[in-house]
């Protein structure tokens, strides 16, 4: 199946197949990013964090830096994929359909693989360098009085608060 790059749109000239390490990708002869298979794209960090994979990096290019931020849609599916900082430390922000695969700018896919080796990351960061979830909030002896809608602070209703806080004071 032919994609369209999701960064030139349908009027560019359809992705052309190439193969890179043990897997096929589809490059854009236009603006030069690359599109991964989902699954092809486990096989090829897998190779990479093992043996390292090179890819030409174009130094004549310049880094592109968006203005604004821009959600692509998926070569196929057409749905917007979403934007993603792989592996949290690798400082590429990469376009993903978890259904269908990643799509690189230009010198992002060797700035990945290069990461990758180096890291031997194929995916998510280290537990260390993950954001850590906030703390829990700890209970409170006036937890079993409140209506549950008032525990959680996402479903605070001031009606709720007012007359559970009525109530403790009536039996006082």
């Amino acid at each position: 199946m032919s994609h369209h790059c999701p960064s030139c749109g349908p009027a560019a000239p359809s992705l052309a197949a190439e193969h890179l390490a043990s897997v096929d990708v589809e490059r854009c002869p236009t603006c030069r990013g690359v599109w991964v298979g989902a699954t092809a794209f486990g096989a090829l960090a897998a190779e990479a964090a093992r043996d390292g994979v090179h890819e030409e990096v174009d130094e004549s290019a310049s880094a592109s830096h968006e203005e604004s931020v821009v959600y692509r849609s998926c070569p196929g599916c057409r749905e917007p994929m979403n934007r993603v900082h792989f592996g949290h430390t690798s400082g590429v922000i990469v376009d993903v359909c978890r259904q269908h695969g990643l799509w690189f700018d230009h010198n992002e896919l060797a700035r990945v693989l290069a990461w990758v080796h180096q890291s031997g990351q194929t995916q998510a960061a280290p537990p260390s360098a993950r954001p850590k979830a906030p703390p829990r909030r700890q209970p409170t002896p006036l937890d079993d009085l409140l209506p549950i809608s008032v525990r959680n602070p996402g479903g605070l209703r001031f009606k709720g608060v007012a007359r559970a806080l009525l109530r403790w004071l009536e039996r006082r």
